[in-house]
C-alpha cells in the first residue's frame, strides 16, 4: 500500500497558510497590537482568519493591509521552520494564541523580519511562491471578532479574471470601453436625475401631460392622448396619479416609445364608478399592434407587440371609445325611457323640451345639493341626445333646436 500527496492541492494549502501568517502580522501593524487570532481555516481554494477587533475594517484600511501582504510576497522572503524549546520560542517573540497546552519542544515558523509564530502546518519555502493575495470578504464573526476571507496564487488570478470579465460585460451593456465605464455610469446617473426632476415638475404642475398631445371630447368625457419617452412604470404611474387627481370625467392615454413601447391608460375615479376600466381600454388599443397587458380599473399598461403599428392603435382608440361611451346612471336612464315612451312630439323636440325644463329647475335650486347634481347630469344627457337625434333627422334644424333649449324660442 502506498500513499501519494496531491501536489497542486498541497501547494495551494501552503500558499494560503503562509499568507495567513502574513495577514496576521499586517493586521497587527495596521490596526494595532490588540489584534489576536481567534480562529482560522486554511483550505486549497481560500483562507479565513478571525481576529479580535472592536469594529468593521473599512475599505481603505483593508486595501492598506492587502498592499502590505503583497509587498511581503513580492519581497520573496525566506520562510524557515525549526524546532526549539517552548520557553526559548516565547523568549524569541513567537506568538502562541491558542488555549491548548504545548509540549516542551515546539515548531516555529519564521517569515524573516515579518512573522514568528508557533505552528505545525505546511508552508511555502519563500513568500514569492504565494504570488498574489486578494481579500474577498470582511465581516463580523461574533461580538468583538472580525472575519476576513482571501484567496492567493491561482485563486487570486482567477478572481481578477472574473472581475475583468464582469467589467467588460458591464461596459458592453453600456456601450462603452471598460476604461470609460465610470464616466458612462456618471452620465447615466445625471440623466436619471434629470428625468426624476422632470417627473417631479410634472407632478407639481398636476397636469399629467408628459409630452405634447391632444384632447378629444367623447360625449361628456375628455380623452387626453400623448406620447412620452418615459419607460419606468412607477414614474408613469405617478404621472397618471397626478392626472387623475386634477381631472374629472377624463381618460389619459400615454403612448411610450423606445425599447419598451407600450400603451398606458389612466381613468378618473368618477368614470371608474360608471364602469369604465383602464385595462379594457389598454388591451383594446394594444391588440391592434399585437400586444396585451393588464392592470387595475384606474390604471393599466399594455405592451406593443409591433411598435410600428402604434399609429393604427391610436385610431383604434378613438373608434373604441365612441362605442363605449359611459352609460348614464340608473335614475337618468329610467327618466329617459319614460320620456321617450310618453312622447307625442318628434324625439329631438321632446328631448329638447325636457332638457329646457330641467335647466329651468336647476336655475331655481340652491347649489351644492345632490338633486341639483342629478338634474345637471340629466339635462346634459337630454341635450346631448337631442342634438344627436336632430342631426340624424334634419341637420338643418340644429340652430333652431339650440335656440329652443336656451329658451329663446318656444
Amino acid at each position: 500500500m502506498s500513499a501519494q500527496v496531491d501536489e497542486p492541492r498541497r501547494r495551494n494549502i501552503e500558499r494560503n497558510h503562509t499568507a495567513t501568517h502574513l495577514v496576521h502580522a499586517a493586521l497587527r501593524k495596521v490596526l494595532g497590537p490588540h489584534v489576536r487570532q481567534q480562529g482560522s481555516v486554511v483550505a486549497p481554494d481560500r483562507l479565513r482568519f478571525d481576529f479580535a477587533h472592536h469594529g468593521p475594517v473599512d475599505d481603505p484600511t483593508l486595501a492598506r493591509i492587502e498592499e502590505q501582504v503583497n509587498h511581503h510576497i513580492w519581497e520573496n522572503l525566506p520562510v524557515a521552520t525549526r524546532e526549539m524549546k517552548y520557553k526559548d520560542a516565547i523568549a524569541a517573540g513567537a506568538m502562541a494564541f491558542f488555549t491548548e497546552k504545548y509540549g516542551a519542544i515546539v515548531r516555529v515558523v519564521d517569515v524573516s523580519g515579518v512573522s514568528l509564530e508557533l505552528c505545525g502546518g505546511t508552508h511555502v519555502p519563500s513568500t514569492g511562491q504565494i504570488a498574489l493575495f486578494r481579500f474577498t470578504h470582511e465581516t463580523g464573526a461574533a461580538a468583538g471578532v472580525r472575519r476576513i476571507e482571501a484567496v492567493t496564487g491561482p485563486g487570486a488570478y482567477a478572481l481578477i479574471r472574473k472581475l475583468e470579465g464582469e467589467l467588460e460585460q458591464a461596459a458592453g451593456a453600456l456601450k462603452t470601453q471598460p476604461e470609460h465605464l465610470v464616466r458612462r455610469i456618471e452620465q447615466l446617473i445625471e440623466e436619471n436625475k434629470k428625468l426624476e426632476r422632470r417627473v417631479e415638475e410634472l407632478l407639481k404642475g398636476g397636469t399629467g401631460k408628459g409630452e405634447e398631445g391632444r384632447v378629444e371630447q367623447i360625449g361628456d368625457v375628455e380623452l387626453h392622448i400623448a406620447d412620452s419617452d418615459l419607460e419606468d412604470r412607477e414614474q408613469i404611474g405617478l404621472v397618471m396619479d397626478a392626472f387623475r387627481a386634477s381631472h374629472k370625467r377624463a381618460i389619459s392615454v400615454l403612448f411610450t416609445n423606445g425599447e419598451r413601447a407600450g400603451v398606458h391608460v389612466g381613468v378618473t375615479d368618477d368614470l371608474v364608478q360608471r364602469g369604465v376600466k383602464a385595462a379594457e381600454i389598454a388591451n383594446a388599443i394594444a391588440a391592434v399592434s399585437g400586444g396585451k397587458g393588464g392592470g387595475r380599473p384606474h390604471f393599466a399598461s399594455a405592451g406593443a407587440g409591433d411598435a410600428a403599428k402604434l399609429g393604427a392603435a391610436r385610431e383604434e382608440l378613438l373608434r373604441w371609445l365612441e362605442t363605449r361611451r359611459p352609460a348614464p346612471p340608473a335614475e337618468l336612464r329610467a327618466h329617459l325611457e319614460s320620456a321617450v315612451t310618453d312622447a307625442e312630439l318628434a324625439l329631438p323636440d321632446h328631448l329638447a323640451e325636457l332638457g329646457r325644463r330641467v335647466l329651468a329647475r336647476v336655475a331655481d335650486q340652491p347649489s351644492g345639493e345632490r338633486e341639483l347634481a342629478l338634474e345637471l347630469l340629466t339635462a346634459d344627457a337630454l341635450v346631448t341626445y337631442a342634438f344627436e337625434a336632430q342631426a340624424e333627422a334634419d341637420p338643418a334644424g340644429l340652430t333652431s333646436l339650440a335656440a329652443r333649449i336656451a329658451g329663446d324660442e318656444r
